[in-house]
């Protein structure tokens, strides 16, 4: 946490847990799953916490190798990119359906 974000974490295999202090999140992940797309195209910090659950192997795709790559494969790239995409697409829907059923099972202010 806290360090540059240069590059994709692919959960080959095994089970990791990531969990953000200041924003109080936590999550797991297993095979297939991707951590810090956005930091293919983008600069910034982690600002998570990973960590094994279990023996696992996780593979990195560096920004630069990334940018190597779609210079030298666009359309494989941009196929790569649009499924990061839906992926992130689908934690973001699942995360508000989540904040969703929280609000709704609040007590409104006053009661």
């Amino acid at each position: 946490m806290g360090d540059p974000a240069d590059g994709l974490l692919l959960v080959a295999d095994g089970r990791v847990a990531l969990s953000s202090e200041p924003h109080g999140a936590r999550g797991e992940f297993g095979p297939g799953d991707t951590l810090g797309a956005n930091s293919l195209v983008g600069d910034g910090i982690r600002v998570a916490r990973a960590e094994t659950l279990s023996r696992a192997r996780v593979l990195h795709l560096g920004r630069d190798a990334f940018q190597r790559f779609a210079d030298a494969q666009p359309r494989a790239a941009c196929r790569l990119l649009e499924a990061l995409l839906r992926e992130q697409a689908h934690i973001t829907r699942e995360a508000l359906e989540l904040v969703g059923a929280a609000l709704v099972d609040r007590p409104a202010a006053g009661d």
